[in-house]
């Protein structure tokens, strides 16, 4: 025989719906890296190329600092290339878990 109970409900709507929101922000994220990634490796791509090019067709010409620009920029389209790749790892691999605490918008680029 049950002489007391204490019943708690709680609504939980408003945790559902920002839940919702969370994964289609989180996939607008996605998204916006994946284009962001793209946009990004096609250009670097003609900059390693035509830097390689250079070298490659006025490697004699160039002396002391010609072949040390050359290096680097090689070195930081490598760089670049790499950071875009660990962007876009991130953003495939990364998604967040609700707390238990309010939802706080952040803005990353003014409107």
């Amino acid at each position: 025989m049950i002489e007391g109970a204490i019943l708690i409900f709680r609504d939980i709507s408003a945790r559902r719906e920002d839940e919702r929101q969370l994964k289609a922000l989180n996939e607008q994220l996605r998204e916006f890296v994946d284009a962001a990634a793209h946009d990004l490796r096609t250009p670097l791509r003609s900059v390693a190329i035509f830097s390689e090019l250079l070298q490659k067709r006025y490697e004699s010409l160039l002396v002391g600092d010609g072949q040390d620009v050359l290096a680097r920029i090689k070195k930081a389209t490598q760089r670049m290339g790499q950071l875009l790749e660990d962007l876009l790892n991130y953003a495939q691999a990364g998604h967040f878990e609700l707390g238990d605490g309010p939802l706080v918008p952040l803005v990353l680029a003014p409107t």
